[in-house]
């Protein structure tokens, strides 16, 4: 996960257990095959080389899903990865 630290103690709280609140975590988690999804905030994308945003929106793993409002933990696994979570 990257994103501010408020989002991401939320998310901490719901089992996230890897998080970054520097756009720094992209590098960071573009090169781990341990973990599958990274949810992200979009403003992280900011600053970044083209060629690192074009490498972070081809990725299948992990893969790379914005968060988008106020979406919980749930809505947004299911519409990463088509399924519900429970």
């Amino acid at each position: 996960m990257l994103a501010d630290e408020e989002t991401v103690w939320g998310f901490r709280l719901a089992g996230v257990r890897e998080a970054s609140t520097s756009p720094d975590g992209f590098r960071e988690f573009l090169n781990r095959q341990d973990i599958l999804v990274v949810f992200y905030q979009n403003r992280f994308l900011d600053g970044l080389p083209p060629r690192e945003r074009k490498a972070i929106q081809e990725s299948t793993q992990p893969l790379f899903v914005p968060l988008e409002g106020e979406e919980d933990i749930g809505e947004l696994m299911k519409r990463a990865l088509g399924v519900e979570v429970m």
